[in-house]
């Protein structure tokens, strides 16, 4: 009475009995060459994919690695670290004793082919796997171009905006030219906007951002150019298009038909901290939303600032929590310093926790609020009182993590980096700082300190 046909019961069989016939039925397995290993990447990305959860996803290998390269740099092997700029690869580091160096190779060259190939159009992630075996310096004519020179130009100028299909306001034109009616929703991670009153009110000088009017113009773009003498260290095809460009390639500069709404701006951050603070009944002041300059040297200043105010009680008494926002910076003069991973946050912290060491119980948090800091996966650190001497005894050195740029992984063995992953906002840095009353004259290392109500709560809450 059997019919024949097998029933698997279990989702092993089940998955055994799907493979074997894809195997040895199907007419495209051979287009794969490993149909196994593709399988399995297929389940895989199925058992994660869930649409109430848009932040878990699997990565096959070769992906990881692409993602990996694409925030930490890639490697090639006639010995050069490169990125990917306007989407052409640029040398940020040419190393020692390698076929680069031999060739004559330098920072700041940009490749123009690989492996006889036109980099035109090049991306970081669909080139991982060819092979470099010829390459060829920037010709004359195509100046080489420092990744940070470009965003500093971008920054000063609005000159992205025109040269961009969609930022500057080019979406919205092209929304507009449709027939349609645009409806912005956005934050602002800009340092100088005040803070959201009520998000439900139209906001009627939103600008830039490829949803709102840009207020720069190409004749603005080209004054920068020569004002800042960078023609010779701009794409030469960027530097044509902007000189040349006429009427029709301007951005934007108003919508009246368009409805925009701000719903949270940087100084935002601060103001909830501060609420939440005071609802855990500590004292808490906002320093500042306009937080700039070197990151290091901000963190020492902070540092400053609470053992001023701990130990003699300017300008707030001790304990409290001390709040400020911004976007602090770190300026690298040598790409070939670079030893590990970090950012603003990190350096920061590093930079407290060099001179927090006179400051008992003291400890600041600093993160990035959209969830990564510079180039780790971390959003920021937090860092203490003790951080520097517990580094010292692990063999770290902090200084040298500074001077070499590698924050991270002197942080890490601590404990003292911050994982938040992404945070569905952007409003630039945020830092609390956390001041603890002055121990006593008779604490010592062997009894234990008294804390009023308001310090017990922050040692808690660190």
């Amino acid at each position: 009475g059997s019919s024949g046909i097998y029933y698997p019961n279990t989702i092993s069989d089940k998955m055994t009995e799907i493979k074997y016939y894809l195997d040895k039925v199907w007419i495209f397995a051979e287009d794969y060459e490993d149909l196994d290993e593709t399988l399995n990447d297929k389940a895989l990305y199925g058992m994660t994919s869930f649409a109430d959860d848009p932040y878990t996803t699997y990565m096959s290998q070769d992906e990881l690695e692409q993602f990996s390269t694409s925030i930490n740099m890639d490697y090639v092997g006639i010995g050069v670290q490169y990125t990917s700029y306007n989407d052409v690869p640029t040398i940020t580091r040419v190393f020692k004793d390698s076929p680069a160096e031999n060739a004559g190779l330098e920072e700041g060259d940009i490749f123009l082919t690989i492996d006889g190939k036109s980099v035109e159009g090049f991306n970081d992630g669909s080139s991982r796997k060819i092979q470099v075996k010829g390459f060829s310096a920037a010709s004359e004519g195509q100046v080489p171009v420092k990744r940070g020179n470009a965003i500093t130009w971008e920054a000063q100028t609005g000159g992205g905006a025109d040269i961009s299909a969609l930022n500057g306001g080019m979406l919205a034109k092209r929304i507009r030219d449709r027939g349609a009616e645009l409806i912005g929703i956005g934050i602002s991670d800009a340092v100088g906007n005040a803070p959201t009153t009520d998000p439900g009110i139209p906001y009627k000088k939103y600008t830039s951002t490829p949803m709102g009017p840009d207020a720069t113009t190409l004749e603005d773009a080209r004054n920068a150019i020569r004002k800042y003498d960078v023609a010779d260290r701009l794409p030469k095809r960027v530097v044509d298009f902007l000189m040349n460009a006429g009427p029709e390639y301007e951005t934007p500069k108003a919508f009246p038909e368009n409805t925009y709404y701000r719903i949270n701006t940087l100084p935002d951050s601060c103001i909830a901290a501060k609420r939440i603070a005071e609802e855990l009944g500590l004292r808490a002041y906002i320093l500042t939303s306009f937080l700039e300059g070197e990151a290091s040297e901000a963190g020492r200043v902070m540092a400053s600032l609470a053992r001023e105010v701990q130990t003699c009680g300017n300008p707030f008494p001790a304990p409290c929590v001390l709040l400020s926002s911004g976007e602090v910076t770190v300026r690298i003069t040598d790409n070939a310093l670079i030893r590990g991973h970090g950012g603003p946050s990190h350096e920061m912290m590093t930079g407290f926790a060099l001179a927090a060491a006179r400051i008992p119980g003291a400890c600041m948090l600093s993160i990035d609020s959209e969830g990564t800091d510079g180039t780790t996966p971390a959003a920021g650190a937090l860092t203490d009182s003790e951080t520097s001497a517990s580094a010292a005894a692990k063999g770290i050195d902090l200084m040298q993590a500074l001077r070499e740029h590698s924050c991270h992984e002197a942080l890490l063995p601590a404990g003292d980096v911050v994982m938040t992953g992404n945070t569905g906002t952007n409003l630039c840095d945020l830092n609390i700082l956390y001041v603890p009353a002055a121990p006593g004259p008779e604490e010592t290392d062997s009894t234990p300190p008294a804390h009023n109500e308001q310090d017990t709560a922050g040692k808690e809450n660190k």
